[in-house]
């Protein structure tokens, strides 16, 4: 099965409390110490989410992050919100590390912290289909599903899930008495609409369609770092459904 795994924000509103008073937000009240902070700026800002220092070190070098002058950072709770500009637009970057529960309390405080008008994830994709995505292609998928957990049917369930354990039989493919395993859905929350239940978390359309128009219009992308050159000429591909999850499994 071809997919795109890329690590994509998931707010799953999940809060790790620690035991030392020192660093911990209050039991009682959770965003009691973000509240009274004096760290809020009133300027509405673009949350930019990372994952890792590979990726902190590609938004450095690009030269297009410009710190602020007078606030260039504010230490909270552990991480470090990055303040200034990506070019002319006025953002916050934060990086949260791997694992929902890691990027969603990031994104959390980021939200409780600053003014964020919207959230941008910049992180790393792949493919197990090498025709579709290489090294120095960016991605922007119209739709990410999280397929991290899953829900098991039994051997012989009338239910049959998308993974059927026996395709994966060695020498030859048939039954598994492991049954299958459904990805379960997650539960989308809108300010217009009742919650829902989806498989495809849909990008909102105003952002695809201002990512689309940016990244085809007279960009031309490195293919050469350090001194290594990609294979072939790096190319923006657009329209993709991405999955992401805690973990991956690579045949």
């Amino acid at each position: 099965m071809s997919r795109i795994n890329m690590a994509v924000l998931l707010v799953l509103g999940l809060l790790l409390v620690t035991a030392k008073q020192s660093t911990q937000m209050s039991l009682r009240n959770p965003t009691s110490e973000i509240e009274t902070s004096n760290c809020k700026l009133p300027l509405h800002r673009v949350g930019l989410v990372l994952a890792s220092d590979n990726n902190e070190k590609a938004l450095l070098d690009s030269g297009l992050f410009t710190p602020d002058s007078d606030n260039p950072y504010v230490d909270h709770v552990g991480r470090r919100f990055n303040i200034g500009k990506l070019g002319s637009t006025p953002i916050v970057y934060v990086k949260t590390g791997t694992f929902s529960v890691n990027v969603a309390t990031g994104v959390q405080t980021l939200l409780h912290e600053f003014n964020i008008s919207e959230i941008v994830f910049f992180g790393n994709a792949g493919s197990l289909n090498k025709n579709v995505l290489v090294p120095g292609d960016v991605l922007v998928p119209e739709a990410v599903a999280f397929t991290g957990v899953w829900e098991w049917e039994i051997f012989e369930a009338q239910n049959k899930g998308q993974l059927a354990f026996g395709h994966f039989n060695y020498p030859v493919n048939g039954e598994n008495l492991l049954g299958t395993a459904a990805y379960e859905n997650i539960t989308l929350y809108s300010p217009s609409e009742d919650p829902k239940e989806v498989f495809w978390l849909p990008v909102p359309l105003p952002w695809y369609e201002a990512a689309t128009e940016q990244l085809t219009k007279d960009l031309k992308l490195k293919e050469c770092h350090s001194g290594r050159c990609l294979p072939r000429t790096s190319k923006v591909i657009l329209g993709l459904k991405a999955s992401t999850s805690d973990f991956y499994v690579k045949k």
